[in-house]
């Protein structure tokens, strides 16, 4: 009988360590008033998934559940806005803060967020000066100062470029880990094609089933059909009348594809240079094609006529600006020839000025 509740009890230890080692437990404890339970996501590569709930007794909650692999988890209060981000694995994890300042709560047990904490450690030097340069800059622009203004915009540039080496030299440091797969992914997605396949070159091989490593490969490829020398990838999207309007109706003109919306400032302030440029250049064969990412349709139109933009406008309501085109930030350009060959991304202004003047002259 003791032999058999010994083993028994042996079974039992082994099926806990096992399960210990596939799921995780988040034990919290966090001061201040709340009456809302917490809401835990893991971020995938593309978007929060959520992951569990749970009500906050006495200050105390509990959130359980598995991890395909290490990830990026959110904490939040259901109805505020603030969250708490860190890297979480399947271990058991505690977490004590203030729930006013809930991205300021301390995290243990996962050593893979240690290795976050590292790096953001690393970053605060550069992020202290950001936040100092952002200041003088709003400055400078306030009283009118324009020489300062730019003089603090070149400096700011300079210190990106140096904080993104420090970067790289991180992921390099830790290129076997997937926090150094989330830190390319996180902050390199936006860079240019080159950057995004040097940074991913840094990553161990081994990390190519991680999520984080999958959807920063696979964009690379995205990017790589629409590099100068190949030709754009077709779509059909309505216009603002109500027709389908294919990419490939406007072989035979030079086309700038403008990637924009209503509520873009940016894209607003370019749009009276991209009327120029149509003005000047159209009557040669040069067309533009508007494609709105706008939810709202009715602002998509009054921006249009507030614009005055006269070339063919389309909205996307089939998700191709980023599913085909890779579009992760707006204006985002693409210059045709005539055949739909790429021959610039991203032109605008001065650049586009001189390009077309080139073309047509």
């Amino acid at each position: 009988m003791n032999k058999t509740l010994f083993i028994v009890a042996a079974i039992a230890l082994l099926s806990s360590c096992k399960s210990s080692t596939n799921s995780f437990e988040i034990n919290g404890v966090l001061s201040g008033d709340i009456q809302n339970p917490v809401i835990l996501s893991f971020y995938d590569g593309k978007k929060a998934v959520p992951l569990d709930t749970a009500l906050v007794i006495d200050g105390k909650f509990s959130l359980n559940g598995a991890l395909e692999q290490p990830a990026m988890l959110l904490i939040q209060i259901e109805g505020q806005r603030q969250f708490l981000q860190f890297f979480g694995e399947n271990k058991t994890i505690t977490i004590n803060g203030d729930a006013t300042k809930l991205s300021e709560a301390e995290v243990k047990g996962s050593p893979l967020n240690d290795t976050y904490q590292a790096f953001k450690q690393e970053m605060k030097l550069f992020d202290d000066k950001t936040l100092e340069l952002r200041d003088q800059y709003q400055q400078a622009i306030g009283i009118g100062d324009q020489d300062k203004a730019n003089a603090i915009r070149n400096e700011f540039n300079a210190l990106e470029v140096t904080r993104k080496e420090n970067i790289k030299q991180f992921i390099t440091s830790n290129a076997s880990s997937p926090v150094a797969a989330y830190l390319a992914l996180n902050i390199f997605m936006n860079d240019d094609f080159e950057q995004q396949k040097e940074v991913l070159n840094l990553l161990n091989p081994e990390l190519a089933a991680n999520n984080y490593f999958k959807v920063l490969s696979d964009n690379i490829q995205l990017l790589e059909q629409l590099q100068v020398g190949r030709v754009a990838p077709d779509f059909t999207l309505t216009s603002k009348d109500g027709e389908n309007v294919g990419l490939t109706s406007l072989r035979g003109s030079y086309v700038l594809i403008d990637f924009w919306a209503s509520w873009c400032q940016p894209c607003r302030r370019e749009n009276p240079i991209m009327v120029e440029k149509y003005t000047q250049f159209n009557k040669h064969g040069f067309t533009i094609l508007g494609v709105s990412v706008d939810n709202d349709r009715d602002a998509w139109l009054k921006a249009i006529e507030e614009d005055g933009l006269g070339w063919t406008q389309l909205i996307d309501d089939k998700g191709i600006s980023a599913e085909i085109y890779g579009v992760r930030y707006i204006p985002t350009t693409y210059l045709l020839d005539p055949n739909g060959v790429i021959l610039a991304v991203n032109i605008k202004g001065d650049q586009l000025q001189q390009k077309l003047e080139e073309i047509f002259n």
